[in-house]
């Protein structure tokens, strides 16, 4: 019996990129990929606003993925809702 019902997010995972006509490094990303029974809650209300972290991201959604996927999330994409 399960106690608490997640929702079904979708997940693309940050690969290795290509580099562009000025040897610029491109991101990409891979399909995405469904998970689901994640549970979702809102994020902090703060976005980051400090200049000594230009690349901080913003957080909306706080996601609890079940312990069955193991991909890297570092610099994934998630979808929710």
């Amino acid at each position: 019996m399960k106690l608490l019902h997640g929702e079904t997010v979708q997940v693309r995972t940050m690969g290795a990129g290509s580099e562009d006509e000025g040897g610029n490094v491109v991101i990409a990303f891979s399909d995405p990929v469904s998970v689901d029974d994640v549970l979702v809650a809102p994020g902090p209300c703060a976005d980051i606003t400090d200049s000594e972290r230009p690349n901080g991201a913003k957080i909306r959604w706080t996601c609890y993925l079940p312990k069955s996927f193991t991909d890297d999330l570092r610099g994934a994409q998630v979808s929710v809702r």
